[in-house]
């Protein structure tokens, strides 16, 4: 399934996600929820980038900003790795514009700062793949998915151990404070992320891709994309070291095809802070296929750098 093909299918109409998830007596739950990558795989990316700040600044996009991330993808026992850096190369002095449509009676025009990023994919060798700049609207990054994950999730433990990050990016931003702006801001991020092609080239590499067979009853398809952020839960934040906060929230986002799940994916969620924001706060993803949970990936992020 091409680039051109994706592009085709993500004719996206939207609608809050369905509220389930999986049991614990559920033979998917452990996939689900599992966010870890196998050390070995960490300590090769270590090569790539090591490490966390004491802590990440409020601003965002300071040029030399660096986040890695270690994918794994499964195909029954068969395993194939990639390590995902995003690097901040430079503001733009343009502006860009957009509508942000709810589809729930509410619009909202914006008009953003943007900045080039630089997506490099590496092979288990470090082995450069492919790489692309993009051009992305940082207030939509800088508003991340935290704010309206708990805006609609559940509230916080009362625990003086257990906090989230102090930071204004906790909630989302006064102009798009209503919480249904959760979606279009993911729908946005969706085709941003869908419109870089070392993301398509990464994504295409995971079992969870279309087959050429499956691709072509998706052409000129409704995908719709299910946010899942009114109904996201409380997690531990599970990146030791990371200084994000003790408390994350957890949402689940799925691709549906005909009313049945095409591609679910779990993600993990804090503050989009530093660095942090280039992925919109998203620090881990869980990814299986709806007809078939063994083809499925983790995501983590391995190691970020603050810029100069």
């Amino acid at each position: 399934m091409t680039r051109s093909t994706l592009i085709l299918c993500l004719a996206v109409l939207g609608c809050a996600g369905p509220r389930s998830w999986t049991g614990r007596g559920d033979p998917v739950f452990r996939i689900a929820h599992q966010r870890d990558v196998s050390p070995s795989f960490v300590r090769a990316g270590e090569k790539l980038l090591a490490g966390f700040p004491e802590r990440f600044p409020e601003h965002s996009f300071r040029v030399g900003d660096k986040l890695l991330y270690g994918f794994e993808s499964y195909d029954g026992d068969e395993v194939t790795r990639y390590f995902v850096v995003l690097e901040t190369e430079r503001s733009d002095p343009a502006t860009k514009a957009l509508w942000l449509d709810t589809r729930k009676g509410l619009m909202r025009h914006i008009e953003s700062p943007v900045a080039v990023v630089r997506v490099a994919i590496y092979d288990e060798a470090r082995s450069l793949l492919a790489e692309q700049t993009s051009s992305v609207v940082t207030l939509l990054h800088e508003a991340g998915l935290f704010g309206w994950a708990r805006m609609g999730g559940a509230h916080p433990l009362q625990s003086d151990k257990l906090r989230f990050l102090d930071s204004p990016k906790s909630l989302p931003p006064h102009e798009l404070s209503d919480k249904r702006f959760g979606w279009p801001v993911t729908l946005e991020l969706f085709r941003e992320f869908a419109n870089n092609g070392a993301l398509i080239d990464l994504l295409s590499g995971l079992s969870v891709w279309p087959a050429w067979y499956e691709g072509i009853g998706l052409i000129g398809a409704k995908i719709v994309l299910h946010d899942g952020l009114s109904w996201a839960r409380l997690v531990r934040q599970p990146i030791p070291d990371l200084p994000a906060g003790d408390l994350a929230y957890e949402t689940r986002i799925v691709l549906t095809h005909h009313r049945e799940p095409l591609l679910v994916v779990h993600a993990v969620l804090v503050p989009p802070v530093g660095p942090l924001a280039m992925a919109a706060g998203m620090i881990t993803l869980t990814g299986y296929r709806g007809d078939d949970p063994s083809r499925r990936f983790v995501a983590r992020l391995l190691a970020a750098r603050v810029g100069g």
